[in-house]
């Protein structure tokens, strides 16, 4: 216990000298972001007067102030509260009357902060377009002046003949179809749906109600795409056509992908019959029929669960009643999820123990660059809980190194859907074991360079000259096909049944050896994607300076120790 006590303070007196130079290097990174010099400087004076917080409440910490130490965290809450609204007056066209819009909604809107931001920059937008000046506003009609008395010319004029109630009033040339409009009929660009080509062929015009849809893409002619008008002036045709591409970008490309292919099957297997059968809007009985369908062919939970979502989704594209929502549907998707759901056999996690054998056999002193990339890719995933996709998205520029750990900067994340962004903080701990001390070792050996757009894990070249691996010079990441074969291999090759392991045993090993040594859910959340100590690490915590980004730090390295040597 005292030894562990003596590591903590060790770990507390270097976190702290290493503190200022980092938080320095933040706080230029987040000003090189602004973009008004106004901003700048208040950004900057702000974090200024927080750095004299911090040392005041080190002060009251000693001191055993506690009022203090309240009052200071109220004043720092205010600072950071002001520093926000500071980056989304500067990042927001509508400027501080976006921060307007915020504040006035903080206590009525209860809703996610994201959406909150948007809303108020919204409203904001729309109140500085109604108080622009339009210099192209046509004048008011001029009345012709009223003749002299016993003119014969002086006449009452009728209500209905005034000038501004005549029935007949000259107008301008009207718009033309531009290139980036789009027909609502067709679904091409360049003409509109009342000049499209194809409807002049079709003799009759099918049923609002009963329409026989072959391909996703045919979900914006019918609908409430039907109904919509192209509008006149330009700027606002150009937005309305954007519509279909910002709806299809509600959901990931992936899911997009998959919602396609299944909405087309579906779409195929109405169209098979002799009766005609509507694929939009579809009827509750006609989608329980291919639930059915897919539960006899393909036997398969995921096939059903894809159908519906895709099928769903598509009604709510095209403003259709969900029939996917109908009870009938429901109660027949959840009986053939019964008739074909199987038991799911989870993949086991990677120990330490074994980990330290695929660096033994992979990161030798005589290990190639392909053995290297192996060791590599496992060590991260491992000490850093990443996903594959996280690990295989990593470029030159996403990696920052430091005397005594790591950042790894995950741009697009699995749970991050509006691409915000995290850090991953992966200790130095200057052993065999060490992550940090590998990756420099793999990119040395690769030829990597620093703060380059270029792929960390990528294919690899075999030259016969030379009699080694380099990186293919096509930047494109590892496949998931080619790494789960090599790592699986490396499972294999220290004696492991692979059929029992993923590329996720090396996420999920991490996030149960940091378990096994006594690390909560709450600060592996922290570190990186898994989960924080109870009492171990709350004490920890009293004795670091209260800096969120040095904690993960230091917790990675605390984490890291204990559970390679629990062996």
């Amino acid at each position: 216990m005292k030894r562990s006590e003596k590591q903590f303070e060790n770990f507390s007196g270097q976190l702290k000298s290493e503190q200022e130079v980092f938080s320095k290097k933040m706080k230029e990174n987040d000003l090189t972001k602004l973009k008004s010099e106004g901003n700048k400087i208040q950004f900057e004076f702000n974090g200024q007067i927080l750095d004299g917080l911090d040392k005041l409440e080190a002060r009251a910490f000693e001191n055993k102030d506690s009022k203090a130490v309240s009052i200071i965290a109220d004043l720092r809450k205010l600072l950071q509260t002001r520093n926000k609204h500071i980056r989304i007056a500067d990042s927001s066209p509508a400027g501080w009357k976006t921060v307007q819009e915020y504040k006035s909604s903080e206590i009525a809107d209860d809703s996610d902060d994201e959406k909150k931001i948007r809303s108020a920059e919204n409203r904001a937008l729309k109140q500085k377009t109604k108080s622009r000046v339009h210099p192209y506003r046509k004048n008011a009609y001029a009345y012709p002046s009223t003749p002299s008395a016993g003119s014969a010319n002086q006449l009452p004029v009728q209500p209905f003949l005034a000038p501004g109630n005549q029935l007949f009033r000259p107008k301008g040339p009207r718009r033309q179809p531009q290139p980036f409009d789009i027909c609502y009929n067709c679904f091409e660009t360049g003409h509109w749906k009342s000049r499209c080509p194809k409807a002049a062929q079709t003799t009759s015009k099918p049923s609002h109600y009963f329409i026989f849809i072959t391909h996703f893409s045919a979900i914006f002619t019918v609908g409430r795409w039907k109904d919509i008008n192209v509008p006149e002036d330009q700027q606002l045709a150009e937005l309305t056509s954007q519509i279909p591409e910002y709806c299809l970008k509600s959901r990931a490309d992936s899911t997009q992908k998959q919602y396609r292919y299944a909405f087309n099957e579906f779409c195929k297997w109405c169209t098979s019959f002799s009766c005609k059968v509507s694929s939009l809007p579809a009827s509750d009985t006609s989608v329980s029929s291919y639930i059915i369908h897919l539960a006899k062919v393909s036997k398969s939970s995921s096939k059903i669960q894809a159908a519906t979502h895709a099928i769903s989704w598509a009604h709510k594209l095209a403003g259709l009643t969900d029939p996917c929502e109908s009870s009938l549907v429901k109660l027949v998707k959840e009986g053939t999820l019964r008739d074909t759901s199987h038991p799911v056999t989870k993949k086991e996690p990677i120990t330490p123990d074994h980990l330290h054998k695929i660096i033994n056999v992979y990161a030798n002193d005589k290990s190639s660059l392909a053995d290297l990339r192996i060791a590599c890719m496992c060590l991260l995933s491992f000490a850093g809980f990443l996903r594959f996709s996280e690990l295989a998205n990593l470029k030159m520029r996403n990696i920052y190194i430091t005397d005594s750990y790591m950042i790894l900067e995950i741009e697009k994340s699995k749970t991050d859907k509006y691409h915000e962004g995290t850090k991953v903080f992966v200790a130095r701990t200057n052993s065999d074991l060490c992550p940090v001390s590998l990756l420099e070792r793999y990119i040395l050996m690769s030829d990597l360079k620093g703060m380059s757009d270029m792929f960390v894990f990528r294919a690899l070249t075999f030259c016969k000259k030379s009699k080694a691996y380099t990186l293919r010079s096509q930047n494109r990441p590892i496949s998931y096909t080619r790494a789960r074969e090599i790592v699986l291999s490396a499972f294999g090759s220290i004696g492991l049944d692979s059929s029992k392991f993923g590329l996720h045993s090396l996420r999920s090993g991490g996030a149960t050896a940091a378990a096994n040594a006594g690390i909560g859910d709450r600060i592996l959340r922290n570190t990186g994607g898994g989960g924080l100590s109870r009492q171990k690490t709350v004490t920890f915590m009293k004795v670091l300076m209260r800096n969120s980004k040095y904690l993960k730090i230091s917790v990675c390295k605390y984490f890291f120790r204990l559970s390679l040597s629990s062996k």
